[in-house]
């Protein structure tokens, strides 16, 4: 049983049975399972980005097909919504976290928004360089710190739930909503 790690999603004086508990295996023991026709997972979520295409010549299939990327081997904070409890999560090497979850609701969220908004403002607030960038004010960072990936309900353990979540870039100003370019596009 070394291949499982279990992460509890307990506060310790709330331990009862409304309780949730998430169990993770990494890859090895899920082909072991797997190849037994037996998951012990009711959720699969998969986690992608998308890099936007910005102008310039017209994309080959090549170019189009890179845009979609999934977020293989990446760490991810999951939260339990009914009682905050957080955790970092890490996907398999296809980009997705497999759990075993009782009831509830929970949230994905990029692991960088772990932190205070003091510090998540500082890492994130870019000047801009040239007159084409608008910059949003200090609510907007508060905003994008606060916001979750996805969020989900697990009404049933004995259904199996399927959820996909994309985070996304902009065209020359990446993932930072805030940051916004108001130039003419490329040609």
């Amino acid at each position: 049983m070394k291949y499982i790690a279990t992460v509890s999603l307990l506060i310790a004086f709330f331990a009862y049975s409304t309780a949730k508990t998430v169990t993770v295996l990494d890859e090895q023991s899920t082909a072991q399972q797997d190849s037994a026709n037996t998951s012990p997972f009711n959720t699969f979520i998969t986690l992608s980005h998308y890099h936007p295409y910005c102008g310039g010549m017209a994309p080959t299939k090549e170019i189009l097909a890179r845009q979609r990327s999934v977020q293989s081997n990446t760490t991810f904070l999951f939260i339990d919504l009914d009682t905050q409890q957080k955790e970092r999560l890490k996907t398999d090497s296809t980009g997705v976290l497999k759990l075993n979850l009782k009831a509830g609701k929970y949230a994905i969220r990029e692991q960088y928004k772990d932190c205070s908004f003091e510090d998540f403002y500082k890492n994130n607030f870019r000047e801009p360089s040239t007159y084409y960038l608008d910059q949003g004010g200090k609510d907007c960072y508060k905003n994008w710190w606060l916001a979750n990936l996805g969020e989900f309900e697990i009404t049933d353990t004995d259904s199996t739930y399927h959820f996909s979540f994309q985070s996304a870039d902009r065209c020359f100003t990446g993932n930072n909503p805030c940051l916004m370019y108001i130039g003419p596009m490329p040609p």
